[in-house]
């Protein structure tokens, strides 16, 4: 891919493509020979101070923003940008397996110095940080097009990158008292404050400055304190007290209220499955309207647009929007939002709907424009959509969840679609 094609595709495409690459495809590192001895690794982390583990851990593992990072801390922005720097390079110093090692002597052979080393470092933990402009990342394209250099030592800050993961994902950091779940928004970044952050610690390149982005580009405050959250690709069940439970898909954050009056859960993103076999007293607020799950169970699902699906999966519940009451029986559904709500349907049992909690994809007569999108939930990473006429082409099969590279293989086989891989991030054209 040259430079000038990268130039032409959208923000969110840019980003992915250099985002998603620090990412392992199925959550290992890609190769064991770079990794060396993870166990020096992990001490390192451990012997970090409490607010600069904090901080490396937030950034690595839940792409935090630097300007969350400061309020959280009661410090400015340029010191968080310092102390990730520091945690950062303190860490990464240790590794020296095989792989990295011939990585970093083909950069330096490339005329890749420690300086080129160090700057890529720093575009690293920006490119985990923010949502940056057209213009940021039209910066960092002519900075790794500057040699063969820049672009290994790219390749190089990538895998630490990876490797550190790992690491932070099996003993992570404890958060701050009050703020248990967590996640940072990601603000917009000005090119001042973009080009600031990715070379914190040159002094020739300037600080650290990040401007407020617009209304609706990072999730609310409610998402944001949010008591559970998943993963890409992770599933979760969590107990309501006397058998009953929630099950949280991929990319999904509630929090859970629990007094005399009953269970209360409030589902900011994502998809859940409830079961309340024992009739307790459960109320799940979504969007703009409320459910009360009698005995049995129900499916709530968010969609773009601030839409929610409620199905009733066993037993009854009621829905309550805009001045509406439907009831709903096992097997019904309904959806509302901004526009109101629509009118009850039937859905068949067992369809694709059920399939994440089998740990299964199901595609069925799906377009691919659809089905990519479904992909991009639960695989670490991204799958970018480069033709329109293929998006319209259809899909069925069935993929489970940790194999949904199986997938793309039978895109590619049915269309003879072009399949090109950055890392983790997936183009199809």
């Amino acid at each position: 891919m040259t430079e000038k094609t990268l130039t032409r595709l959208s923000v969110t495409e840019r980003l992915a493509r250099l985002r998603e690459c620090m990412e392992p495809a199925d959550g290992r590192v890609r190769e064991d020979a770079d990794c060396g001895d993870l166990s020096l690794l992990a001490r390192q982390v451990e012997s970090l101070p409490p607010r600069l583990r904090h901080i490396l851990y937030s950034v690595r593992m839940e792409r935090a923003a630097s300007q969350v990072l400061a309020q959280r801390w009661g410090i400015s922005t340029r010191l968080v940008a310092r102390e990730l720097q520091a945690a950062h390079e303190s860490c990464v110093q240790g590794l020296a397996g095989p792989g990295l090692r011939a990585v970093a002597k083909g950069a330096e052979e490339a005329g890749g110095g420690a300086a080129v080393l160090a700057e890529a470092r720093a575009w690293v933990r920006v490119l985990s940080m923010g949502q940056p402009t057209a213009e940021c990342l039209d910066a960092f394209t002519q900075w790794h097009a500057q040699s063969r250099g820049h672009a290994q030592r790219w390749h190089q800050a990538t895998r630490e990158w990876e490797i550190l993961g790992r690491v932070l994902h099996a003993a992570p950091a404890d958060p701050e008292p009050g703020t248990r779940g967590l996640r940072a928004p990601l603000p917009r970044l000005t090119r001042r404050g973009f080009l600031g952050a990715a070379i914190a610690g040159a002094t020739a390149l300037g600080a650290l400055v990040i401007a407020r982005p617009p209304l609706g580009l990072w999730p609310s405050w409610q998402v944001l304190r949010a008591d559970f959250r998943t993963a890409t690709g992770e599933r979760r069940r969590i107990g309501l007290g006397e058998g009953a439970y929630v099950e949280l898909n991929t990319q999904t954050s509630l929090s859970l209220r629990t007094d005399a009056s009953g269970v209360l859960i409030a589902l900011f993103a994502g998809e859940i499955a409830v079961d309340n076999g024992r009739a307790i007293p459960l109320r799940i607020r979504a969007g703009g309207g409320w459910v009360d799950v009698g005995q049995g169970g129900v499916a709530l699902r968010t969609l773009e647009g601030e839409r929610v699906v409620v199905r009733a999966t066993e037993g009854t519940a009621r829905v309550f929007h805009s001045q509406r009451e439907v009831s709903l029986v096992s097997g019904q559904q309904v959806s509302y939002g901004s526009s109101g709500m629509d009118a009850v349907r039937r859905v068949t049992s067992g369809t694709s709907d059920d399939a994440w909690r089998r740990g299964m994809v199901v595609f069925q007569d799906t377009p691919l424009a659809e089905a990519v999108a479904e992909i991009n939930r639960y695989r670490p990473g991204r799958v970018v959509l480069m033709d329109s006429a293929l998006g319209r082409q259809r899909i069925s099969g069935r993929f489970r969840v940790d194999a949904l590279d199986r997938a793309i293989i039978l895109i590619e086989q049915l269309y003879r679609a072009r399949v090109r891989r950055l890392g983790d991030v997936v183009i199809l054209s």
